[in-house]
């Protein structure tokens, strides 16, 4: 997530959030300014390179369509 940096992540629908609430699930990483910095670093090279557009054409190619 981080690009090797470690960080925490959960992702949920908003009908698990509900049942959950606040506070009730944790990160050993929560909070890390150096992890949060190094995740929101990948997720803009991900997104600059076009890297899960390219995931999906491949991944159909692959599967032969």
């Amino acid at each position: 997530l981080a690009n090797g940096v470690p960080i925490g992540a959960t992702l949920m629908t908003e009908e698990v959030a509900g049942v959950l609430g606040g506070g009730v699930h944790g990160s050993t990483f929560g909070g890390n300014p150096l992890a949060c910095a190094a995740g929101l670093a990948t997720i803009d090279a991900i997104r600059a390179e076009g890297l899960l557009e390219r995931s999906v054409a491949l991944g159909e190619r692959l599967r032969g369509g």
